[in-house]
């Protein structure tokens, strides 16, 4: 519990980012500890994952930053969905995924500067919730590699 230092009304703190949107609803961006700071912007999970994930054929996408010599870059980590059986289930080879996301990156203004794009085996998941994937593991793992 936090108190709010203009009303001094008591906040509850929850580690989430959102804004009011033009319509007065609520937009959720993702969790803070998740954000990644960039030279060009801050992105949130919440609002660049769902871009990537509406490509066919992908199982889902962890957004995390990766820092070289002091600049943190986007990455974004891909869990491809596993072939289905049959001419019509085959997958695209990773060369077209990734021409896909690149033409994809750059139709919004907050997604165009991520441009690296790495095939990932299997997230690490919290234990407690098979769903929650742990970011900062996943983003340990790449340093050097990305």
């Amino acid at each position: 519990k936090i108190r709010d230092p203009r009303t001094g009304e008591v906040l509850h703190r929850m580690g989430d980012v959102g804004y009011i949107g033009d319509r007065g609803r609520l937009c959720f961006c993702g969790r803070k500890a998740h954000r990644v700071v960039t030279p060009h912007g801050t992105l949130f999970t919440d609002m660049v994952e769902p871009i990537f994930n509406a490509v066919d054929n992908i199982g889902r996408t962890a957004l995390v930053g990766v820092t070289r010599n002091g600049i943190t870059y986007p990455v974004l980590c891909v869990e491809l969905q596993p072939p289905s059986h049959g001419v019509e289930g085959r997958r695209a080879s990773w060369p077209v995924i990734v021409a896909e996301y690149r033409k994809r990156a750059c139709e919004f203004d907050h997604t165009q500067h991520v441009a690296t794009f790495l095939e990932h085996p299997g997230f690490p998941v919290d234990v407690r919730h098979n769903a929650k994937i742990e970011r900062e593991k996943l983003a340990r793992g790449l340093e050097g590699k990305a």
